[in-house]
């Protein structure tokens, strides 16, 4: 995968789950919405258009498929049609369905629209309609003056008659549709008819696989907040990783191209633009004779080096000797004797005892190889060590922050509930951060230690190090991890109790919609940022 490509993957991830995100959030707002059916995202990667194309032509080497992924794209936005629980009304009319199927109803523009709100009516002319006035349809209509309506289970509708026995003045019927995944929302708890959808078959309750009428109650929203809030901080995550991953690419992508088109020439890093400059040669002295013997002209040299392109000596150094070649030789052992000398010196200073005698340059190199690892390995175990514990702390802040939190659910106090929330934001942000720089420390030892730096594992990592770091990086994972197990038990057991108590999440929803009120929010129905419907909450996540 090229660098654009994996910008283009790390982009598309950022984008799909930002709509997750917005998906989640409106999930949220409708929790309380009747007959309202939880929206599902699905996802799938994308392929390399160019390995696809060569796929179809047959260019493809054998045994290869086209698997270059390129990314990761929303496929579809499904509705969940599961039964929501049955919460009781105060009027008989409210109905709510047990099963499949769906209240057809004509809208003010003569159009067709479907709905599972069951929040039913009776207008001035005593026909059941909905909240926004719609029409059900067939059309059911009471007489003037009908007393004691009531509705059955099979959509029966009687009144009490002047006799007292109970006469029949019509009949509900619903509708069911082969696939009501593909039903389109337009908003209002109104859905429509669409291709995928296909044509709806009409049929009393409890008749053709449609379900029965429960008159006196509505079904609620089938949304799961506990769910709903794993799914969007798992959304959240994502994103942030995907952000990261952008970041990072980017970064490498600027490097490589500074140091490709890096500027040469004069003043640039590169050196002078002579390639001259800079060089100093030694003239012989006047009358030197060359290796076949006899005298050569002072001039011969100087013309020689100047067509050739190499620098002339300057006068300077004519007036020095030439040094004899054993001489050079004789300050060179000097001083690899003065050095070996004063390294086991210092090797004797730290207590790691006598360095053994070397002869040759090769163990000098290799010593300092060895004393470079060996720092190397120090700075990047010391920065491993700092990165745990500055995680291991974080931890222990979340730890009391999940306290606080099961707290303020079990006094029901929803201000300190939203203040807390803001608090977690910041604090997992940082959590993000410090990760990656876990990550990168993990990456370093195992540069320093010769390891390979796929899969790492921190017991992989300790266990790489000298035992002296081994230790104290073994003793803080242990420690991390035991933090992190607690973490989670902490917030298992806090979403569990907010997910019993259904109290606290109404009065924490209407205290967050005090916040806000209608400057942010989703729509009571339908997809985010649709205008129909009264705004209402975007504060929820």
């Amino acid at each position: 995968m090229t660098t654009t490509a994996s910008l283009d993957a790390a982009l598309s991830g950022m984008l799909e789950y930002q709509r997750h995100m917005e998906m989640i959030s409106n999930n949220i707002a409708n929790v309380n919405t009747t007959g309202y059916k939880r929206v599902v995202v699905h996802f799938q990667d994308l392929l390399d258009s160019a390995d696809i194309l060569a796929a179809l032509r047959g260019e493809l080497p054998p045994g290869e498929v086209a698997s270059t992924s390129t990314g990761v794209e929303i496929t579809s936005v499904d509705r969940a049609w599961e039964q929501g629980p049955l919460l009781q009304a105060s009027s008989l009319t409210d109905l709510a369905i047990v099963g499949e199927g769906l209240f057809r109803v004509t809208r003010d523009d003569g159009s067709t629209a479907y709905t599972r709100d069951g929040s039913l009516r009776l207008d001035n002319e005593g026909s059941l309609v909905t909240v926004d006035g719609f029409r059900v349809e067939p059309p059911v209509q009471l007489p003037a003056g009908a007393r004691d309506p009531r509705i059955a289970g099979d959509g029966r509708v009687t009144v009490l008659a002047d006799d007292g026995s109970r006469e029949e003045v019509g009949r509900i019927q619903l509708v069911r549709f082969p696939n009501p995944t593909g039903l389109d929302s337009i908003g209002q708890n109104l859905f429509e008819e669409t291709a995928d959808s296909q044509a709806p078959s009409a049929a009393f309750p409890g008749e053709g696989g449609i379900g029965e009428l429960v008159s006196g109650f509505l079904e609620a929203s089938n949304v799961d907040i506990a769910g709903e809030m794993t799914s969007l901080v798992v959304a959240s995550r994502a994103y942030q990783m995907n952000l990261s991953a952008y970041r990072t690419i980017e970064e490498m992508f600027a490097a490589g191209e500074s140091a490709r088109v890096a500027p040469t020439g004069e003043g640039s890093s590169h050196g002078p633009a002579d390639p001259t400059a800079g060089r100093r040669w030694r003239l012989p002295p006047a009358g030197h004779a060359g290796r076949a013997g006899g005298a050569r002209e002072p001039a011969a040299p100087r013309e020689r080096r100047e067509r050739r392109g190499r620098p002339t000596r300057g006068p300077r150094a004519a007036l020095r000797p030439r040094a004899h070649p054993r001489a050079h030789r004789e300050r060179r052992v000097r001083g690899a004797r003065r050095a070996r000398g004063a390294r086991r010196r210092a090797a004797g200073a730290r207590g790691g005892g006598r360095v053994p005698h070397q002869r040759h340059g090769a163990g000098a190199a290799a010593r300092r190889a060895r004393d470079r690892r060996v720092s190397e390995i120090d700075a990047a175990a010391a920065s491993l060590a700092r990165v745990l514990a500055d995680e291991g702390r974080l931890y222990e802040s979340l730890l009391a922050l999940a306290g606080r939190e099961q707290r303020a659910i079990v006094e029901g106090d929803v201000a300190e509930l939203t203040r807390l929330l803001d608090e977690k934001e910041s604090l997992v942000e940082h959590h993000h951060a410090l990760e990656t720089e876990r990550m990168t420390a993990l990456v370093a030892v195992a540069a320093a230690t010769g390891g390979s730096a796929e899969l790492l594992t921190l017991t992989e990592v300790a266990a790489a190090l000298p035992a002296a770091q081994r230790g104290a990086i073994t003793e803080a994972g242990v420690w991390l991890r035991a933090q992190a197990l607690a973490l989670r038990e902490a917030t298992d057991s806090n979403a569990l109790l907010l997910h019993q108590s259904r109290e606290i999440v109404d009065r924490w929803l209407q205290y967050l919609r005090m916040l806000v009120g209608g400057r942010l929010g989703y729509t009571a129905e339908g997809t985010p940022g649709e205008a129909s419907g009264p705004r209402t909450l975007d504060r929820t996540a």
